[in-house]
């Protein structure tokens, strides 16, 4: 598997998070599965939005 490339970001925003807007120094990583039209990709999050992101997943 590949790195996963953070998707490009305007410059004011890359240090905030994307789910609340607080500042961050981290990246919500999503890996497409094999069943999933959605590309992998990173975005800016906070540890609070972080730790939320990565609960477990529900089958929508």
């Amino acid at each position: 598997m590949s790195a996963i490339t953070p998707i490009d970001i305007p410059f004011d925003k890359r240090h905030t998070c994307w789910f609340c807007g607080e500042p961050c120094d981290r990246y919500f990583e999503y890996h497409s599965q094999v069943h999933t039209p959605h590309p992998s990709l990173a975005v800016p999050a906070c540890g609070e939005c972080l730790t939320l992101a990565k609960q477990p997943t529900f089958r929508t």
